[in-house]
């Protein structure tokens, strides 16, 4: 398969989307262990990917990178071709949690994650408070708490069936002193991006990362989501690595959410990229 470059098709999603069918993940925060984790990929030294059998579609195109903001440790891989068009909105199952709850309630649960296919779903292997030594998703330069976050939450998951070999994800809160800190933080996490294909070429040898991210439509607040794809995978020289990461921001908290599958291609009919399903989800709880 040839690794060309990504071209997503920037439409609004609606809020309330739910499961669609793939995703990725990266690291992730705090203390804990993961006996389950298992794959290689940027984010973390130890980093679970999917197995082209486990997830469903596989991508086939290499998206490129822009600009650059701060400073960090580069890894690598390459990328997919997927449309982005907007889906009839489907019912809202997820509630959000009673104001005034802990960051903690806004995690996103399993089946609040699109699978990667309709027999795929998602296990839990730990809800931490803090933030570890890796990053939590491929593209990230340094630690929350370095752009100004003052608590982090991370719950970790792996692909059911086919455990962290099949596939990971993540779903991260994070919160900030205020919204200004908040908003500054966000347009780190989008420069991240932007220098992400840099970063990522430094460990492998097919990157690609998109160009601009596409915009996911809620209530209130940001959201966005982009694609990045490295690779080869080791033992598997046609596969590489599917990083979709989405964000949302509302007043002082991010909700991040990230998903890594292993594979050839990645192609999902128009509207049912799972990450606009996740990154809806977490809107919903984020946003209330």
């Amino acid at each position: 398969m040839s690794w060309a470059k990504l071209t997503t098709s920037r439409t609004r999603v609606p809020a309330t989307l739910l499961l669609a069918a793939l995703t990725v993940s990266v690291s992730a925060c705090g203390g804990g262990s993961e006996p389950e984790e298992a794959v290689d990929s940027p984010a973390e030294s130890s980093t679970e990917a999917p197995s082209p059998t486990a997830a469903a579609p596989t991508p086939s195109a290499t998206p490129t990178s822009a600009a650059s903001a701060a400073t960090a440790t580069p890894t690598s891989q390459p990328s997919t071709t997927i449309e982005a068009t907007e889906a009839s909105p489907a019912p809202a199952a997820v509630q959000p949690p009673p104001p005034g709850s802990s960051p903690r309630r806004m995690l996103l649960d399993p089946a609040e994650i699109p699978g990667l296919n309709d027999q795929h779903g998602w296990r839990p292997i730990g809800t931490e408070n803090g933030e570890r030594r890796q990053p939590v998703w491929a593209c990230q330069v340094t630690d929350f708490t370095s752009i100004g976050a003052t608590d982090v939450w991370v719950r970790r998951f792996v692909g059911k069936p086919g455990g962290a070999k099949s596939a990971k994800a993540r779903s991260a809160v994070i919160t900030f002193v205020d919204e200004t800190s908040a908003q500054r933080a966000y347009a780190v996490l989008r420069a991240w991006h932007d220098r992400c294909e840099e970063q990522l070429s430094q460990d492998y040898r097919r990157v690609g990362v998109d160009a601009a991210p596409t915009a996911v439509h809620v209530e209130d607040g940001q959201a966005e989501w982009r694609l990045a794809t490295y690779g080869p995978v080791e033992g598997d020289p046609d596969a590489g690595y599917f990083d979709a990461t989405g964000y949302v921001r509302e007043g002082k908290r991010i909700s991040l959410t990230t998903m890594v599958s292993v594979g050839q291609d990645y192609n999902y009919p128009p509207g049912e990229v799972p990450i606009i399903g996740a990154v809806g989800n977490s809107a919903i709880k984020l946003l209330g």
